[in-house]
């Protein structure tokens, strides 16, 4: 589970950046442990159409709370959803466990994900190595 979650993250994040000819690039936000971009209104369906193509499920305020409990927990670890917000999460059955939590902007302009595997599943140390690696990865 370690190794594909590994991979299928490291393969989203990269086709998010592609679809866009390196006019995105990623940030690290130290709060959620996770990858962060910001985009704006013209690129919301290019972003969505990545993450719809890869991440299974998608909830929102009123149905997290029928969510899977590992995408409950990660909603949590958020401080919850407010209204608008969406929490995007890979078929946590299927050895995969990837979350992206979509949050618009009051501009109504900007939004900006925050993309993370879920870390639970990894212990310390390879969770801090991941954490490093993602970080080369990008740039960051």
């Amino acid at each position: 589970m370690l190794e594909q979650t590994i991979n299928a993250f490291d393969n989203l994040c990269r086709e998010i950046l592609a679809t866009h000819g390196g006019v995105l690039t990623w940030k690290w936000d130290p709060r959620f442990e996770s990858l962060l971009i910001e985009f704006t209104q013209e690129t919301v369906e290019s972003v969505r159409g990545v993450l719809d193509k890869h991440l299974n499920y998608v909830w929102e305020k009123s149905s997290l709370n029928q969510a899977p409990e590992a995408v409950q927990d990660f909603g949590e670890r958020l401080g919850g959803l407010m209204s608008n917000q969406l929490l995007f999460a890979s078929d946590t059955d299927n050895g995969t466990r990837i979350f992206c939590a979509w949050w618009p902007w009051a501009d109504q302009n900007t939004i900006s994900i925050r993309l993370a595997p879920d870390y639970s599943i990894f212990d310390d140390p390879a969770k801090s190595g991941l954490i490093d690696q993602t970080k080369k990865m990008f740039g960051i």
